[in-house]
């Protein structure tokens, strides 16, 4: 028996969650991001969750206790945030989004949404990090567990002093614990092709949300 013109969607496996890390007063512009991204929940039926430090101290304490004193003892929001933001998509799965981005393209976004079934992080081509701002993944994703394991060994260690932030829980460390993964399930995919611009851009740029699937705005809040 020979079938023909059979059609077929390949579902996601990145479940429907937007995770965001709100911290206590938002600037108006960031206020507009976060809102930018309600239609979701209407029209494609997406579940937001907010995040803030009492919520993540309670929920990294419960399931990750190992994990508890670097993001406790941070010497930042950053570092705090982004321990958090791998350990909220390990366990949930879904897609971690800055509290200062801004969606543009709800059709582009939900194309990515659907063609990445695996999940994505956004690449830098200059230098070759991972955008810890903004990426997507499966329920028990092993890639982000071990960025927090990377993380809490140069904790433990006593060798936090040694690095940035960027390098110590940012996109170099995400960098730095891709490159020890021979395989991966989910894609790989250049900032700009998601980004209205990317980081140097931004600094020159006259208009925004013209363009792109978002704008990411680096407020930098938390230097």
């Amino acid at each position: 028996m020979v079938f023909t013109n059979f059609n077929y969607t390949i579902l996601s496996m990145v479940p429907k969650i937007i995770h965001q890390i709100c911290g206590e007063t938002p600037s108006r512009l960031v206020e507009q991001c976060v809102s930018s991204w309600n239609c979701l929940m209407e029209k494609e039926n997406f579940d937001i969750r907010y995040w803030d430090d009492y919520k993540l101290a309670i929920f990294i304490n419960n399931n990750y206790p190992w994990a508890y004193n670097a993001f406790s003892n941070a010497r930042n929001h950053a570092e705090a945030a982004d321990i958090s933001r791998y350990l909220l998509v390990h366990h949930y799965g879904g897609i971690y989004i800055d509290w200062d981005i801004h969606l543009n393209n709800v059709d582009g976004f939900m194309s990515l949404f659907n063609e990445e079934t695996k999940g994505f992080v956004l690449v830098d081509p200059c230098n070759y990090t991972i955008a810890s701002e903004f990426f997507a993944g499966i329920p028990n994703e092993n890639f982000f567990l071990e960025i927090v394991k990377d993380i809490n060994t140069i904790y433990l260690s006593g060798d936090r002093e040694n690095y940035f932030t960027p390098q110590y829980s940012g996109p170099y460390r995400m960098r730095q614990t891709l490159s020890k993964f021979k395989n991966i399930d989910f894609s790989l995919i250049e900032v700009k092709e998601v980004f209205e611009y990317d980081y140097s851009e931004i600094r020159q740029a006259k208009s925004f949300t013209k363009s792109g699937i978002v704008t990411h705005f680096w407020e930098h809040s938390w230097l």
